[in-house]
């Protein structure tokens, strides 16, 4: 049992880019673990408050990546909302702990996303469960109606063991649809990610815990409709807000669905003192991408990352956080993505 909260304690510090001020996705999954605390950083505002029964949170978490604006102005002077809205309510206890989330994401003038959230932990927060539901609609968005909807739910699992001592699960699934009287046109994906973490080792004052990822993700509906100038990355993974309209009138079709495949081996390394504490994330991995294209072939790349958090702890309660990641991109004219983020967490007791 020991060990297991050990793990656990662990993974909510693996996590903790995240936690506190939720995005528009899959964010929530820690939030019923969470402590008390107020956040102030580059991309997030907020704070989570409760007992040990009853929590809440409110804030604001960016979605335009590094050092990401909250608000902008745009257009002539107009103010612009660059972050999701999230507001949260959750029952905690040992046996089981239920929570629903909210979230507001404005894309831009014709469209936004709502997301509720539904949360669920149980056998002592050593399973738990996430799921988003992301809905957009608007009209008149190339002269027809729009409705989208997606999904990212994450499972976690918390064994004890030291085998495979945590197993994740994400099953993504999204639609979108155009209507324009009786005509509809759609897009659809579904996809999976699975990561095994196993033989978890301490090495002097290291902690060490290796993992895989296997991601398998497809596009649903693109067969037999036209080719169109749209990354493959959006085409298997659509989102609420995709906005992917298929062309009918084109030269060239789709043969099959195109789809990617990634196997991805990583490290978790995590080491702590009284006033620091630091987690390293690298890895490297093998793609395979397939157009769905007539006469298309399989394309195959290596894939890379390195993700970095550091904490400071000037005083016991406050905390400075710094979070870094690299790691290759599908953009071949921009080969590397980079993030980072800053600020304080204000711990209360």
């Amino acid at each position: 049992m020991k060990t297991l909260i050990t793990l656990i304690l662990l993974s909510i510090i693996m996590t903790a880019s995240v936690f506190g001020m939720y995005g528009y996705n899959n964010d929530w999954i820690d939030f019923l673990v969470d402590n008390n605390h107020f956040r102030a950083r580059t991309d997030q505002f907020g704070f989570t408050l409760g007992n040990d029964y009853i929590k809440g949170t409110l804030g604001f978490k960016a979605d335009t990546g590094s050092f990401g604006n909250i608000m902008n102005y745009v257009n002539n002077g107009k103010l612009s909302l660059d972050a999701t809205v999230s507001a949260g309510l959750a029952y905690t206890s040992k046996p089981i702990s239920i929570g629903i989330g909210y979230n507001y994401t404005y894309i831009d003038s014709q469209l936004d996303v709502h997301t509720p959230v539904l949360l669920v932990n149980a056998l002592d927060d050593s399973l738990r469960i996430c799921i988003p539901f992301q809905i957009s609609s608007a009209k008149n968005i190339d002269n027809s109606d729009y409705l989208g909807f997606s999904t990212t739910t994450e499972m976690r699992y918390y064994t004890g063991k030291d085998s495979i001592n945590a197993v994740r699960l994400y099953i993504n699934y999204g639609r979108n649809s155009y209507k324009n009287g009786t005509i509809i046109n759609s897009a659809s994906s579904f996809g999976f990610e699975l990561r095994f973490y196993f033989i978890p080792v301490t090495i002097e004052t290291v902690w060490i815990n290796p993992f895989i990822k296997i991601l398998y993700a497809s596009a649903l509906d693109a067969k037999g409709k036209g080719v169109i100038d749209e990354n493959i990355e959006n085409l298997v993974n659509v989102q609420s807000y995709s906005r992917i309209l298929y062309s009918y009138n084109a030269n060239e079709i789709y043969e099959a669905n195109p789809y990617t495949l990634r196997i991805t081996p990583a490290l978790s390394l995590y080491a702590s003192s009284e006033f620091a504490t630091l987690y390293f994330e690298p890895s490297m991995g093998y793609k395979i991408i397939y157009d769905g294209k007539k006469g298309g072939k399989l394309s195959h790349a290596l894939t890379w990352g390195a993700y970095s958090e550091v904490r400071i702890h000037p005083v016991k309660d406050l905390e400075w956080y710094f979070e870094m990641g690299v790691n290759s991109s599908a953009n071949n004219s921009i080969p590397i993505n980079f993030r980072s983020a800053t600020g304080i967490n204000w711990y209360f007791i």
